[in-house]
């Protein structure tokens, strides 16, 4: 722990919130997207503490004795409360990680937006030592996780973030001093975010009922079709649901532990104007519950898989990224999944039912089916590397058995060091796992995809390994 005033000696960028495959450059080179998060935050009780363990601060914290006169009891602590999360491009040098370009998130106006709680619904915003209250902003975003939208001009990303929650589109020309301004947020029915206070366009068509979402775990995953006009945005964990409206009938129950999550299913054929179509669930691995239960389990990124990888044009097929105390990586079919209306089954109101069972049972609805594509916990030699982590919150495909992970490295807090992008060569590639779930698919004219090159870098390694593929200092 160092005071606000101390500077680090090295300096640790978090640019991994998300990742995803952004293009290719004239020379075949592989370009990536990333994106922060809402900046180096720390938990006030966590700050208390240090304090307690350190004097680092002489005057009083959250928690210490005697307890502040305002009784700031919970909340997060902001040291660079204007910091503003940004996306940028990275490209792959050696045993490095370059970062090419950058731009920040913006309001309408071109000014940033921070990364500041949105509104009462999260975290109360305090100073680097939760000794001062900040105000809130209602344009403010815990940003998690981008994905362009293939066929847009300007090309334009989707985003999600961790507060109301919400869905974000944004201008990703690099080129562009619009890079950045959020177009539209899409948050749920009951938020009390206003398009004026937010400084951009705040459209709230989400379910009213994922305000039941945990703080800190609104969306962190989206996946947006090859075709451009669909978004799946799932939530981070279970919902801790509070308002007794949607209770069931039960005696007994917490929904943090329930065995799915929900995802929203979006049209964004025009991506100011997105539709809500319905919502689908996830099935959570229900083997974490012995290792910490499963309100620890987050789902952490998403990508939609194309024909490249032998699953037929837009079919809703993703790979997702579940973790708990190790990292998994599944081929999901959420064509499986029963498209539900949220004014017939809410889905705060499901999360009550807890089991996936009671579910199907009370509501006949199905969840989407997944299967393993990779396990940390046995990919070899992962735990032995530099960069191995369980918080590992994006990915990006590569070709057909080779996928990049990067870790989010929280600013370099609590003893975290650079973020390492990881490359895994899998076991079974994904066409053989698309083929084992019934998919198929033979384009019309035979094509190379322009990753071969990268996987031909990989030759002659073994079946089932990682490797640090470069750290981003």
């Amino acid at each position: 722990v160092t005071t606000p005033t101390e500077v680090l000696e090295d300096d640790y960028p978090a640019i991994a919130s998300g990742l995803t495959m952004g293009h290719y450059d004239k020379d075949g080179s592989v370009v990536f997207y990333g994106i922060s998060d809402r900046g180096p935050n720390q938990d006030c009780g966590d700050l208390s503490d240090a304090h307690l363990e350190t004097g680092a601060v002489k005057t009083a914290l959250v928690g210490s004795s005697p307890a502040p006169a305002d009784g700031l009891g919970s909340g997060k602590g902001f040291p660079v409360p204007k910091f503003a999360p940004t996306i940028a491009t990275l490209t792959l040098s050696g045993d490095r990680a370059n970062v090419v370009n950058t731009c920040y998130l913006k309001r309408t106006d071109l000014s940033p937006i921070t990364g500041v709680s949105t509104n009462v619904a999260d975290d109360a915003p305090r100073d680097a030592w939760c000794q001062t209250t900040l105000a809130y902003d209602e344009g403010g975003q815990d940003a998690e996780d981008l994905q362009a939208i293939p066929g847009t001009n300007p090309p334009l990303g989707v985003i999600v973030d961790e507060y109301n929650p919400s869905v974000s589109i944004v201008n990703i020309d690099w080129e562009s001093p619009s890079c950045g301004v959020i177009l539209a947020r899409y948050v749920p029915e009951d938020t009390v975010t206003t398009t004026e206070g937010a400084g951009y366009p705040i459209k709230k068509i989400l379910p009213k009922s994922w305000s039941q979402r945990r703080k800190n775990r609104g969306l962190e995953n989206v996946a947006v079709s090859p075709d451009g006009k669909t978004v799946i945005a799932i939530m981070q964990s279970a919902m801790d649901v509070k308002d007794a409206t949607y209770f069931n009938e039960t005696a007994a129950f917490d929904t943090r532990d329930a065995e799915f999550v929900v995802a929203a299913v979006l049209n964004i054929t025009d991506p100011v104007d997105a539709k809500l179509v319905s919502q689908k669930y996830y099935p959570i691995d229900t083997d974490w519950r012995a290792a910490s239960g499963l309100d620890k389990v987050k789902m952490s990124a998403a990508w939609w898989m194309t024909t490249d990888y032998g699953v037929g044009e837009n079919k809703e097929v993703l790979i997702m990224l579940e973790r708990d105390t190790s990292v998994r990586l599944y081929m999901t079919d959420f064509e499986a999944a029963t498209p539900v209306d949220e004014a017939v089954w809410p889905a705060a109101f499901l999360h009550t039912l807890t089991t996936k069972a009671a579910v199907t049972e009370r509501t006949g609805i199905q969840f989407a089916k997944k299967q393993l594509i990779l396990d940390t916990a046995t990919l070899e030699g992962y735990g032995d590397m530099t960069g191995a982590t369980t918080k590992v919150e994006g990915f990006a495909v590569v070709n057909d058995c080779a996928i990049v992970m990067a870790n989010d490295n929280d600013f370099g807090l609590e003893g975290n060091t650079a973020t390492s992008l990881v490359v895994a060569q899998l076991g079974k590639c994904l066409k053989a796992i698309a083929e084992d779930m019934g998919y198929t698919y033979t384009p019309p004219v035979p094509t190379v995809s322009p990753a071969s090159s990268l996987k031909s870098s990989l030759v002659g390694v073994a079946t089932a390994f990682a490797v640090v593929f470069a750290a981003l200092l």
